[in-house]
């Protein structure tokens, strides 16, 4: 016997419990990400108001153009590590002040990805002596 696919166009339906099951699904992440990334936005758009972004840029233009990226792109990267979401909001700005474009921007993201996922596994496999170690303070 052959089962049928059901057809796209029927499979999905926008009802209005639909979309408010949805939404209450959604609530609790979405009160965890809305903050954070409202506060990296607002952190973002400060840091050239105050000249810091000109100053983080120049100290970290060495280390970072050598990857072909330009040292403004170490603060999307530290707040990468800290939410990723953030991270996001970073790279965002970044592009709409002309630091990054969209090659730049991608491997900013992919660069952020890997150190979160290498800081993962540290803190899963390192020894219990690490304070970040998830092993800590267990016997």
């Amino acid at each position: 016997m052959c089962e049928t696919i059901p057809d796209p166009v029927t499979a999905v339906s926008l009802s209005r419990r639909s979309i408010q099951e949805g939404f209450r699904k959604a609530w609790p992440q979405l009160m965890r990400i809305i903050p954070v990334t409202i506060i990296a936005v607002l952190v973002f758009t400060s840091l050239p108001i105050y000249g810091f972004m000109d100053l983080i840029g120049a100290l970290f233009e060495p280390v970072l153009g050598a990857i072909g990226h330009p040292g403004e792109s170490l603060t999307a990267l530290v707040a990468q590590i800290l939410r990723s979401y953030a991270g996001y909001a970073g790279v965002a700005s970044l592009m709409n002040t002309g630091v990054l474009v969209v090659k730049t921007a991608l491997t900013t993201l992919l660069v952020g990805s890997m150190m979160v996922i290498t800081l993962i596994y540290l803190r899963y496999t390192l020894p219990p002596i690490f304070p970040f170690s998830e092993n800590s303070g267990k016997k």
